[in-house]
């Protein structure tokens, strides 16, 4: 089983829901955005940065125009990174941003995979919304 958090809004590359990260990096930029806030999300996303590595491939095209139209899924096995994921939802939802848990048994052709997440190309009819 695997495990996205997204947002009601459409990436642009995939024309899939955004993701959670995504959607913490433009609230980190807001302007009016309290201090501690910030700081919580950067707390948050320093942890990720140290502890998740960024996937280096998003599509299975090995041509360098090729569209990257993979989307990051969480291993259900991921526990610690699970649990900040929450967190960071948590975060967002206090600052309106709404966050939606989507599992998938298979979210698409698997293009990148490593201990906590995979990168998917993605397979709509195989999400279930939670």
């Amino acid at each position: 089983m695997f495990l996205r958090f997204v947002t009601l809004y459409l990436d642009d590359h995939s024309h899939m829901a955004a993701g959670i990260f995504t959607a913490a990096y433009e609230l980190k930029d807001e302007e009016e955005l309290p201090d501690y806030t910030r700081h919580m999300l950067a707390e948050i996303l320093s942890w990720f940065d140290e502890y998740l590595d960024e996937p280096h491939i998003f599509s299975r095209s090995p041509r360098a125009y090729g569209r990257n139209i993979g989307i990051c899924w969480f291993k259900n096995t991921a526990q610690r990174h699970l649990e900040k994921t929450f967190e960071l939802a948590a975060l967002l939802e206090e600052h309106n941003v709404l966050i939606e848990l989507l599992k998938a048994e298979r979210p698409g052709y698997v293009v990148y995979e490593d201990d906590y997440q995979i990168v998917a190309e993605p397979s709509i009819r195989r999400m279930k919304r939670v």
